[in-house]
């Protein structure tokens, strides 16, 4: 029987880098506590309070990305700010924490890991995109978001270029995007 359950943890975890809620599981009708088993058998890797990461997975330069979606309780969150264009690959930016969105609603119960950034904003569906199957904020919300945090401008006119030839951007939103860092460069921000 462990073995079906761990195909099936496989099976939940093949689409999220190799990692599994307790909140998928139960939905899949596993317990909370064999997930506790398998970890403790090393067939699982406990990650945070409720994630855990099999083993067995072949690990990849994304996975923090992934886990960090799943670190809210109850939801998947989304990688926005400076960690959405490190995702895109867009601009030379190196974020030092990991930003990611949730919810107004949602309210963390918990300390939150200094490597994580929460902002809590309700997003529209329109507004999320996904990136190698990791849940972003489109580029548009992305760069307003960038603005609107002091990112640098240089970084930013780096992301609308290489966004724009890589489709990332339709030509309207490009001109968007510069509308909204133009402002800054005539204030002298960088």
């Amino acid at each position: 029987m462990a073995g079906s359950i761990e195909q099936q943890l496989y099976d939940l975890a093949e689409d999220n880098y190799g990692y599994v809620t307790t909140r998928m599981a139960a939905a899949a009708s596993i317990p909370a506590h064999r997930l506790v088993q398998l970890a403790e058998r090393g067939a699982l890797e406990r990650v945070s309070r409720g994630v855990y990461r099999l083993v067995r997975f072949p690990p990849s330069p994304l996975d923090s990305y992934m886990a960090a979606t799943l670190w809210p309780s109850g939801l998947q969150g989304v990688l926005c700010h400076d960690t959405a264009l490190d995702l895109y690959d867009v601009c030379d930016i190196n974020p030092h924490r990991v930003h990611i969105a949730v919810p107004r609603s949602h309210r963390v119960r918990r300390a939150v890991p200094k490597q994580y950034v929460i902002h809590h904003v309700d997003l529209e569906a329109i507004e999320i995109s996904a990136v190698g199957g990791i849940p972003v904020t489109k580029l548009l919300r992305t760069i307003a978001d960038c603005v609107a945090a002091g990112v640098g401008t240089y970084l930013l006119e780096q992301a609308v270029a290489n966004g724009t030839s890589r489709g990332l951007l339709l030509s309207r939103e490009a001109r968007i995007a510069t509308e909204l860092i133009s402002p800054r460069k005539s204030g002298g921000a960088q």
